[in-house]
Parts: C-alpha cells; structure tokens; sequence
C-alpha cells in the first residue's frame, strides 16, 4: 500500500474513535445527568410497583379541637399511621373456631384480642407493645372531626330515654374512636398510598380487607351515669368535646348558645366488633358484634364490664316484622325485646348480664347508642364512594318509608363483602341506573368511607372525587369555611346523583334532592 494510502486508512480509523468516544460521552453524560431519555430508559417495566415520594403525615386531630395548654397539661391523640406496605401473613387465633358453636365465647375470645396491649396504655395504641393496631386517616376534618386528647369523633344524638325510662338528660351526645389490626391497617395504606389521591378500587372488588382483619369501636356518651342504673362505677375519658350535640344546650348543661368546646368526662357505654372470616356461614364475609358496659356488674377493671349484647352474620333477609322495633323506653319496667325468629342475630338473653337496651330492627343487633331501626350490618354494608345511598331509609326526605315494604328491605339484603351497594330507589326499589362515577365498595367500612369523603371535601377537584354538585354553598364548601379555609369561588351547578353525607345515625342531616 502506498504512503497516500495508508495515511487515508490512517485518519479514518482516527475519525472512528473520535466518533465513539464522542457518542459514549453523551450517552455517559445523559445517564448521569438524568436527561430526557436517560430518565424514560430508566422507568419500570408496565406493572411493576412503583415507590411513592415521602409524604407529609396525616393530622392527628382537628387543631380547632385540641384543648389550650391553660385547660388541659395530659397526653394528648396520636394517629397510628404507618401502615404495614406488605400484606402480613398471621391471622388472629380465634379465626379458626366455630362463632356460631358458642358466638358468646367466641365473641369474649375478639374482646380479649382488642384488650391485649391496650388496656396497659389506655388505648394509645402507639405504645402497644402486643401488636399494632392502627387509626383511619381524614376522620379530623370538619365540625364532627377527632378532637385532640383521644381522637374522639363526633357521632350520634342520645334522645330522651334512649338508653333508660329515667333518663330524661336531652341533648346528649355520643363520641367514639375506632381501631383496625394490622391486616386492616394494610388495606389502609394500600388506599391511602398516595396521600393526595385516594384510591378506593383497592378496598373493591378483586380488593377488600383481608381474611383475619379486625376492627373495633369504643363509644362514650356525655348522659349523667345516675340516670342509667347500667353506667354506675362509669368508666371514663376526659374530652375536648361540644356542650351539647346541638345548640341551644338543655338547662342541665353549660348555658352557652356558641355551643364551644369543653372539657367533658365521657362514660364508656359501647364496643363495637367487625371481623373479616371466610366462615362459610357468614354469607357477607363479615361478622359485627355489640358489647354494652354494665357498671352494676362492678368488676375491678371496668372496661371488663362490657357485655355481649349479640352478634350477627347475616341481615335476615326474610323477615319484614316490625313487632320487636323498639326505639326508646318509657318505663318502669324496662326490658330487652327479643325476636325468637331471627336466623342470623343471635341476642344474649341473661337480664342478670345485659342491662335493658333497645336493639335494632325487629330486634336485629344494635347498640344502645345505635339507629333501633337499622342493624350493624345494614348500614355498614351501605359503605362506598361516593355514598349514593343513605345509611337507612329513615333518612330520605319525603315521607317515610313503611318498614318491611320492598324499598325498605333493600337495606337488608346479604350483599358479599367488598361489594358496593350503589343505591336503590323508591317505591320499589328498583336498582339506580347511570350513577357516575360508579361507587366503590369501601368493603362494610364507614369510617374509610368518611376519609375519602371528607379530603373530598377538601379537595373537590381532586382526580378521585366526584365533580362538584354546586356553588360555594354546598355541604363540602361550609364545611371547609368551618375549618378556616378560604371560601371557594362559585362553582357552575352539574346535574349528578344525590352523594348522601354519612353521620351515624342522625336523620337530622337528610340531604336536599338536587
């Protein structure tokens, strides 16, 4: 080859590894710079799971609810919040025995579950050292939200002898607080994920709260215990709650028509349970029970005065009596009304345990503190988002509705778990056609339910949340104006589906059709 040649070949070799050396720079350069197609190279594959930026945590209680340093120097509400992100593997013992064999033991065997770690330190569950147990997030916001010593919400009105023929307290109030194991906590996180953006498809179907979860109540009224001969040697928590549940406040309280928060001794009166089983004999995959405290019992340890009231697996779905209804006492000799024909509420029936309380309807399971013509069951299978349909149908406006008519027994059907019960309507109940966005089951869960509408509330334009219904006046607005937020521009009117609000129990907040 001649000198000429072998210079060309030379400089061509030369130009080559320039050009590779060029090309590996920039290739270097865009992986460690994180440029536009370093940063799509580096996405994962469809599917696979995808690690959420840190978030800022969940507030504990509404700030407007947590008492002043002059009032109250004690401990004060903490949210358990973080969710367990895998799905643990253990199941509660008691899973595995028969409920229906002895459903009075199996319901003490849940008890005991609930107490264990817990009794140790008041129920500040962070400090369990037995097993965590975790809160619902969203249950602070508005006017009902958690105040700030025991994460108590408020809940539902106590009418005149409610809870005894001597009771004549008006006005009263009940708060409670709820907790879920750590398979419900997983459920939790698994929906809360993203904090600003909710996700209630992993509560649904093919989702739900898993086999094993477990998921108690504890309630307190503000009824002077002399006047309910079943809360003597009251077990109680101090609060930061209203006067009243409504203003203007009855003579036996605090004369302020403001209605501002207090500092309150709340009597335990109420437990509530909700276990997820694959019992076949559970044909919702749910089993609720009730225990009512009973002072009189007068056992050292007060909170071992909670008594079975009952449990049920199933609403009756058949029965369309209203004979064992009972909705308040009248005296003097109060009593429990049975219903020997239910087939899946089983009541206890020693008067020497349970104190004379009114149940549900035609004697289905309830609490004292509870709707008498609903049932646990009824208005927990209701839960979804959005909530298109009332937690009873006492609570529609318009006439009411006959108890045991076809409507009616809508709200007393055996629906399977994870399943939403979208809405029914009237006269018939025929099933509601064209809601949009179609519900969610939040899987017999009010109170996960209850966050995802109130960040709703919010943050109404949030991808999850259904488009706003009205100007700045609807329900989510005021309620944003009550917790000091800015009052939010007139928004134009969109025709949709009535979204009920869910207050337990209280037919004082049926909504107004659009």
């Amino acid at each position: 080859m001649s000198q000429q040649g072998m210079n060309a070949a030379l400089l061509k070799r030369l130009v080559l590894c320039l050009a590779l050396l060029l090309l590996g720079g920039i290739l270097v350069a865009r992986h460690l710079g994180g440029g536009e197609h370093g940063a799509a190279a580096s996405e994962p594959p469809p599917g696979a799971a995808q690690k959420l930026a840190a978030q800022p945590a969940f507030p504990s209680a509404n700030p407007q609810f947590i008492p002043p340093p002059s009032i109250y120097s004690g401990p004060l509400f903490v949210l358990s919040q973080n969710y367990p992100t895998e799905r643990p593997n253990t199941r509660p013992d008691f899973l595995s025995s028969d409920f229906k064999a002895d459903w009075k033991a199996y319901m003490m065997k849940v008890r005991d579950y609930c107490f264990e770690g817990n009794l140790d330190v008041d129920f500040r569950v962070e400090h369990n050292k037995t097993r965590a147990w975790y809160h619902m997030p969203w249950q602070d916001y508005g006017p009902q939200g958690r105040e700030g010593i025991h994460g108590l919400t408020k809940e539902a009105r106590v009418q005149v002898q409610q809870l005894a023929s001597s009771q004549t307290y008006n006005n009263g109030q009940t708060y409670a607080v709820g907790f879920f194991n750590d398979l419900g906590g997983y459920t939790i996180g698994q929906v809360w994920a993203d904090h600003m953006n909710p996700d209630p498809s992993k509560s649904s179907r093919p989702n739900g709260f898993p086999i094993g979860t477990v998921i108690f109540k504890l309630l307190f009224v503000d009824v002077p215990p002399t006047q309910v001969k079943s809360l003597t040697n009251p077990k109680q928590w101090q609060a930061y709650v209203d006067t009243c549940y409504k203003a203007p406040c009855d003579p036996q309280q605090p004369n302020n028509s403001n209605n501002p928060r207090v500092l309150k001794q709340m009597s335990l009166i109420q437990m509530d349970i909700a276990v997820r089983t694959d019992d076949k004999q559970a044909p919702t995959g749910w089993l609720f029970g009730t225990f009512q405290y009973n002072g009189a019992l007068g056992r050292p340890n007060g909170w071992e005065n909670l008594i079975p009231v009952g449990l049920m697996w199933g609403n009756d779905a058949t029965d369309r009596g209203d004979t064992y209804t009972q909705t308040s006492f009248t005296g003097p000799n109060d009593q429990t009304k049975i219903n020997p024909k239910l087939k899946e509420t089983v009541i206890n029936d020693d008067p020497n345990e349970l104190p004379p309380t009114h149940l549900g309807w035609n004697g289905r399971l309830n609490g004292p503190v509870d709707n008498p013509v609903s049932s646990c069951m009824s208005c927990h299978m209701t839960a979804q988002f959005p909530s298109y349909a009332a937690l009873n149908p006492s609570f529609l406006p318009g006439p009411q509705t006959k108890r045991g008519s076809n409507f009616w027994m809508k709200w007393f059907q055996d629906i399977d778990c994870a399943t939403p019960f979208g809405n029914y309507l009237p006269p018939n109940g025929a099933p509601q056609t064209g809601l949009n966005p179609s519900p969610l089951s939040t899987d017999f869960s009010l109170q996960l339910s209850i966050s995802i509408t109130n960040f709703c509330a919010a943050n109404p334009h949030a991808p999850v949340c259904p488009p706003p219904a009205g100007e700045s006046e609807d329900a989510s607005d005021k309620a944003a104006v009550i917790l000091g937020g800015a009052r939010p521009r007139a928004r134009p009117r969109a025709k949709r589906a009535v979204v009920h609000p869910i207050v337990r129990d209280v037919p004082e907040s049926r909504p107004n059709r659009r």
